[in-house]
Formats: structure tokens, C-alpha cells, sequence
């Protein structure tokens, strides 16, 4: 059974993209979509609920891209 202090942490409430990578708190990558978005000729609303990481994903792709 694996130890509960092996576990990595869930980044609730976190906002700052590049903190949750460098301190390995859990994270599913879906970066791989971000090309595909990029290249489609339409435009996409990130509709979600108030506070559920419309702007993470804003900062998620641009941390992705360099300046």
C-alpha cells in the first residue's frame, strides 16, 4: 500500500502554473491540446464555473510558449 506522504499534493485554490511544477504538486498535462487549439480556425470559450481555472489555463499556455 503506498504511504499517504509519498503522495503528491492536490494544487487546490493554487493559480500560479509554474509553482505547481516546480513543487510536484499533482498536475494531468493536456498541454498537447494546446496546438491543436492554436491551429483551429474557430474560437473557443472556456466556459466553466466562477474560480474553476479559466485563468489557469490561460497562464498554463503561456507559461508553455517562450517570449
Amino acid at each position: 500500500m503506498e504511504n499517504i506522504s509519498d503522495s503528491k499534493l492536490l494544487p487546490y485554490g493554487m493559480m500560479n502554473f509554474a509553482v505547481i511544477r516546480r513543487d510536484d504538486y499533482y498536475y494531468v498535462d493536456k498541454t498537447a491540446f494546446i496546438p491543436l487549439i492554436e491551429r483551429s480556425d474557430r474560437f473557443f470559450f472556456f466556459i466553466r464555473p466562477r474560480r474553476f481555472g479559466k485563468s489557469f489555463v490561460y497562464r498554463a499556455a503561456s507559461h508553455q510558449r517562450p517570449e
